[in-house]
């Protein structure tokens, strides 16, 4: 049982460092969209460049960091439109690039991925990377809107009622 925890232990940091890559991707596709030469793949090329620049990559995680990057650019439109719907006061483009790619990510894999992603767990990862990456406020920022975002959107994981819940069903 103890080897089984080592594996799963290992897995989970594994994509987790594979999220960071995939949010190292979009965050350049973000900050060099204006110089993309529309003649090659912009995306892959930013996969690409953060793979390369990563240390210890897990190859087994490459489908994962296309299909995130991907997803994240191909509804991007509607992420956007969940993000300002979100975040009061604060025009996506007033955000900061950290704050904006890590929320676009976070919102692709809880709503529009094709096997959605448990909240909380994105949630939390994506807080851990908003520490790393973005400013003293990113933590808090990201987590509010996300929170926001994961009481009002859909689909979310299954929540166990509350005492008021079970009590009216009585």
């Amino acid at each position: 049982m103890t080897a089984m925890k080592k594996i799963d232990s290992q897995f989970l940091r594994d994509k987790s460092y594979a999220r960071q890559i995939a949010f190292q991707a979009l965050f350049q596709l973000d900050f060099n969209h204006e110089s993309i030469d529309a003649e090659d793949d912009p995306q892959a090329r930013a996969i690409e460049m953060a793979i390369n620049e990563s240390e210890n990559f897990n190859e087994d995680f490459r489908d994962y960091i296309e299909r995130t990057v991907r997803g994240t650019v191909k509804f991007q439109k509607e992420i956007d439109e969940q993000i300002n719907k979100f975040s009061t006061g604060w025009n996506i483009r007033r955000m900061t690039s950290v704050d904006r790619n890590l929320i676009r990510l976070a919102i692709y894999e809880m709503k529009f991925a094709e096997k959605p992603i448990p909240h909380g767990a994105v949630i939390n990862e994506v807080v851990e990377l908003a520490k790393i990456f973005g400013s003293d406020e990113s933590p808090k920022f990201v987590n509010g809107l996300l929170g926001a975002f994961s009481r009002d959107g859909q689909p979310r994981e299954k929540k166990s009622k509350t005492k008021s819940e079970k009590q009216s069903q009585t």
